[in-house]
């Protein structure tokens, strides 16, 4: 029996000592995760592209459908066989290049690699309306789009933009960023022109 009352007393004193040391140690867990905390910017994937967006009724632009993608390779078949087993790749290129850009024409840049036809994204963003809450862990709190047809090194100029104004508005230091898909193309350009040369 004494030695069940020993071993409960060392439990209970081991139990009490790890609650005591847990008590002092989250205050100072919490002051330091909220002086570290960084606000969020989620950068899209890719963003809805409107036609007509200097109108007053801009329309979404629609992707290719199962229909039209069922179509083009119909059309692309014959050629696919003949440049697989004659060797003709020119005449499947040049076909699969009409297809393509017949399908995808709303989305094609022009010759000069620009965007045309009154087409491009609707979002905007002004320093004045961003939040100024910090720790809001709303991600549309603080999001970035972008018209993934331009070259991602001309986006991030305006992402560094983006960035620097979450920082004057909170006060933050520092930014957290979350990108996904495609937005990971956009983070690359962004470091590669915007991230601080590092000694290691």
């Amino acid at each position: 029996m004494k030695n069940k009352t020993s071993v409960l007393k060392k439990l209970l004193s081991l139990l009490l000592s790890l609650l005591f040391t847990l008590s002092l140690g989250i205050p100072a867990l919490e002051a330091n995760a909220a002086e570290n905390y960084y606000p969020v910017i989620y950068v899209y994937g890719r963003s809805t592209l409107y036609k007509n967006i200097s109108t007053d009724n801009p329309q979404p632009m629609e992707y290719s459908t199962n229909e039209s993608l069922t179509a083009a390779v119909k059309q692309l078949l014959p050629y696919a066989y003949n440049a697989i087993v004659l060797g003709m790749w020119d005449d499947y290129n040049n076909k699969a290049y009409d297809v393509l850009m017949d399908m995808f024409q709303g989305f094609a840049l022009d010759k000069n690699g620009e965007v045309k036809n009154d087409t491009g994204v609707l979002y905007t963003w002004s320093e004045k309306e961003l939040s100024t809450d910090p720790k809001s862990n709303d991600l549309s709190n603080y999001h970035y789009e972008y018209d993934a047809r331009l070259s991602p090194l001309e986006i991030a100029d305006d992402l560094n933009r983006y960035i620097e104004a979450v920082k004057r508005v909170t006060g933050a230091k520092k930014v957290s960023i979350v990108a996904r898909c495609l937005g990971t193309n956009e983070m690359f350009a962004y470091l590669y022109k915007y991230q601080e040369k590092k000694n290691y």
